[in-house]
C-alpha cells in the first residue's frame, strides 16, 4: 500500500507542545492550530510585521510498504501575495521552540525565536518541483512524523494588500519502496 502523506503543526509550550495533523496551514498572529479568521496578519504602518512562526514536520498517517526517504517540499514558484514573503528557515531545528510575538499584531522573527539554530531564511517561492527543499529525516518506516522541524513564516510589508490572501500550495515528494 502506498504511504499517505501528512503535514503536522506543533503548537503550545515547549515540553507540552501539541502535534496536530493539518490539511490547511493558516498564518496568523497567535500560536494556534487552525485559528480560522481569528488573529489575522497585520499590515504595518511602517517597516515589517511577521506572522507567528509555524513549526512543522512531515510524515505519514499510513506508512509505506517498506520505507520512504528523500523527502522534499516545494511551492509552485509563484507566490501571489502582494507585499508578503513566505519564508522558510534554512536550518532545521531538532528541538521545538514555541512561537512568540505580540498577539494580534506581529510575530517574532524566526531567527530570533530559534537564535543560533536558524541563522537564515529563504523565500519559499524559490523552491519548486524542479528545485525542492530536502528535509532532514528522523526515520524511514512506519507511521507518524518522519522529519525534523521546518519553520515557516510570512513577512508583511507596507505594500501588502488588505484582506485575505489567496491559497498557495505546500507540496511534498519522496522516494518510496
Amino acid at each position: 500500500m502506498a504511504a499517505v502523506p501528512k503535514f503536522y503543526e506543533l503548537n503550545g509550550g515547549a515540553g507540552s507542545e501539541v502535534t496536530s495533523e493539518i490539511s490547511e496551514l493558516v498564518f496568523c498572529t497567535i500560536d494556534a492550530f487552525a485559528p480560522g479568521s481569528e488573529h489575522p496578519m497585520v499590515k504595518p504602518g511602517a517597516g515589517t510585521n511577521y506572522s507567528y512562526i509555524k513549526n512543522l514536520k512531515f510524515g505519514f498517517s499510513t506508512g509505506p510498504a517498506v520505507s520512504c526517504s528523500d523527502i522534499q517540499i516545494y511551492s509552485d514558484g509563484t507566490i501571489g501575495w502582494t507585499g508578503c514573503t513566505w519564508q522558510i528557515g534554512d536550518q532545521q531545528p531538532t528541538t521545538y521552540v514555541q512561537a512568540t510575538g505580540t498577539v494580534g499584531q506581529t510575530g517574532t522573527i524566526m531567527t530570533t525565536v530559534y537564535t543560533g539554530v536558524i541563522t537564515s531564511k529563504t523565500s519559499f517561492g524559490t523552491y519548486t518541483s524542479g528545485a525542492p527543499k530536502t528535509l532532514e529525516i528522523t526515520k524511514t518506516s512506519g507511521t507518524g512524523v518522519y522529519t525534523k522541524l521546518f519553520v515557516m513564516q510570512v513577512d508583511i510589508s507596507t505594500g501588502a494588500s488588505v484582506g485575505a490572501l489567496g491559497s498557495e500550495a505546500l507540496s511534498a515528494k519522496w522516494l518510496e519502496v
